[in-house]
């Protein structure tokens, strides 16, 4: 992710500078960050980025398919089968996000309340 992410993002948006930032956020807030699959990244720098997502205490992975939005925007290399968003969805559980939400057609607000909720302790129905 790291060699993409200067293709993907803008040059203000490092990869180095969002980990410095989710760092700087300490362990008094939920963190929560979103990996979108399919720019032609390897499976060994998705989960090189979740570890490091994971050594700056980010509790909660959203895992989605990146879909282009228009023929100016990059083009999808991949499109990620329902199997490997599993697989990788229990890579992360594994390395100890507290929540992933693994699926070609997740984005931030996917389920983010629920996701809150069993992050929080609390039982869904219950608040």
């Amino acid at each position: 992710m790291k060699r993409l992410t200067p293709i993907v993002r803008d040059a203000r948006a490092s990869y180095h500078q969002s980990l410095k930032v989710l760092r700087s956020a300490g362990n008094y807030v939920i963190k929560k960050s979103t990996i979108l699959l399919g720019l032609g990244e390897r499976k060994e720098e998705v989960i090189e980025a979740m570890r490091d997502l994971r050594e700056v205490n980010v509790d909660i992975l959203v895992l989605s398919q990146y879909m282009r939005p228009s023929f100016r925007q990059l083009e999808v290399k991949k499109y990620y089968s329902e199997e490997e968003f599993r697989e990788l969805e229990s890579i992360a559980l594994s390395m100890g996000f507290k929540a992933v939400v693994s699926s070609p057609l997740a984005r931030t607000s996917y389920r983010a309340k629920d996701v809150y909720l069993k992050v929080k302790g609390v039982a869904k129905g219950n608040n």
